[in-house]
């Protein structure tokens, strides 16, 4: 239950946080940069201390090829995010960005882990859900591209995240 309320209480403040930067970079009193610095800011910094705190802080030196690869990915990401949400509808953005979680399971299938058919049955739901709302009210077209990156660059960096956490640093160091 405590998951479910912090999910909601994120979900609600990164809506409020993508309305107000859509705002202000509409209306020329902040640029995608600077809305971009702000909104990812806390996240690492918080993370960094917990981890110091906890004691739990390991980075492995073998793991820089693929932190490399995610940095480069990483900042593509947060650049195309935040053009997405400048230029894209939000119902065009969010709803591409669903096709995230289907990829993450095709990912991890490919990559050897154990999914149970009820996971495959929830994908398989969420992607007919998809193609029927999109046959029937359609997408804007403006904006489409950036939407669908960031989801397909999120597979991505959350599967090397995932990686690098399962063979070689701690969380709060990745």
């Amino acid at each position: 239950m405590l998951g479910v309320i912090l999910v909601s209480i994120d979900t609600l403040l990164h809506e409020v946080g993508a309305s107000i930067g859509k705002y202000e970079a509409k209306k020329h009193k902040e640029s995608i940069f600077s809305m971009g610095l702000l909104s990812l800011l806390w996240v690492p910094v918080i993370l960094i201390a917990t981890g110091i705190a906890r004691d739990s802080f390991f980075f492995d030196p073998a793991s820089l090829p693929i932190l490399l690869v995610r940095i480069i990915l990483d900042i593509a990401q947060l650049h195309i995010t935040m053009l997405a949400i400048v230029r894209a509808d939000r119902s065009t953005t969010e709803f591409l960005r669903i096709i995230t979680v289907p990829g993450l399971l095709l990912v991890d299938m490919l990559i050897g882990y154990q999914i149970s058919l009820s996971h495959v049955a929830g994908m398989t739901l969420i992607l007919l859900a998809l193609i029927f709302l999109f046959i029937n009210h359609g997408l804007k077209k403006r904006g489409m591209g950036l939407a669908l990156f960031t989801a397909v660059n999120a597979v991505a960096t959350i599967s090397l995240f995932k990686y690098s956490v399962t063979n070689y640093n701690s969380v709060e160091t990745d």
